[in-house]
C-alpha cells in the first residue's frame, strides 16, 4: 500500500506518507500560509523526498470532520480532486473525534473526546471500550452531564482541546471519576495507523462531517427567509 494521509481539520496541519505498507515520512504544514497554499506542495515534497511517483499512490486518507470549516473543505476538496484525476485511488475518511480517541481505545479505556468548536461550544463523542459510542454532537460544556446520562461508566479518560478550554464548567458537570490526557495535535499519523491496521472502531467514509452549519451558511439561510 502507498497512501497519502493528511489532516487539515485543526490549527496544525500535517501530511504522512505510507510507502510499501509502512509509515515512511511526515511533514508539518506551515503556519505562515493557509492550508490551501501548503497542502499540495507539502504532499508533493514528501512524495518526491521518499522517491515515490504520484501514480504509485493507491489510497488517500483524510480527516472528514468536525473541525475548522475552511480547513476541512480544503482537505476534502483535495482528496476529491486527487480521486477525480485518478478514480482508481481509494478514499478513506475518518472523523477527528474518533482519531483523537483511537490510541486510548486500544488501551481498553472509555474515552470522552471534547474538541473546541468555538462559539463557547464543543464537539463531543463518547467511545466505550465495549464498542458502544455516542455522538457525534455539538453541545455546550454545561450540557456534558446530560450528554453522558444513561451510560454506566466507572472511569473516563477525557481528551481533546475542548477540556482545558472549558475545564471549570466541565468539572462541575462530571460526577464520574476521570483523567485528562492530551492526544495528537495533528491527526495524520493516527489516520495512517488506522488505515494500516483498522480497529473497527469507526468505518471509513468519504462524506464530510461538519455537525453544524458554518457562519456563512447561517447568514445565507437568514437572507433567504
Amino acid at each position: 500500500m502507498n497512501c497519502l494521509c493528511f489532516d487539515t481539520s485543526g490549527e496544525k496541519g500535517c501530511v504522512v506518507l505510507i510507502k510499501d505498507g509502512k509509515i515512511a515520512g511526515s511533514i508539518e504544514l506551515s503556519k505562515i500560509y493557509g492550508h490551501n497554499e501548503t497542502l499540495l506542495p507539502s504532499a508533493k515534497l514528501l512524495v518526491d523526498r521518499l522517491s515515490l511517483k504520484p501514480a504509485e499512490i493507491d489510497t488517500v486518507g483524510f480527516v472528514r470532520g468536525p473541525g475548522s470549516f475552511t480547513g476541512l473543505r480544503i482537505g476534502i476538496a483535495t482528496a476529491y480532486g486527487i480521486n477525480a484525476a485518478n478514480p482508481e485511488i481509494d478514499l478513506k475518511g475518518y472523523t477527528s473525534l474518533y482519531l483523537h480517541a483511537r490510541k486510548f481505545l486500544a488501551e481498553k479505556k472509555d474515552v470522552l473526546v471534547l474538541l473546541d468548536a468555538r462559539k463557547k461550544q464543543v464537539y463531543a463523542a463518547l467511545f466505550l471500550k465495549n464498542g458502544e459510542k455516542l455522538g457525534y454532537k455539538n453541545i455546550y460544556p454545561s450540557e456534558i452531564g446530560d450528554f453522558l446520562t444513561g451510560f454506566n461508566v466507572n472511569k473516563l479518560l477525557i481528551t481533546g482541546n475542548g477540556y482545558p478550554k472549558y475545564k471549570e464548567v466541565i468539572d462541575e458537570q462530571l460526577t464520574i471519576p476521570f483523567v485528562y490526557q492530551e492526544s495528537e495535535k495533528c491527526l495524520a499519523k493516527p489516520l495512517a495507523e488506522e488505515i494500516l491496521n483498522p480497529s473497527g472502531g469507526e468505518q471509513p467514509s468519504t462524506e464530510p462531517l461538519y455537525i453544524r452549519k458554518s457562519d456563512a451558511e447561517v447568514n445565507r439561510d437568514k437572507k433567504r427567509k
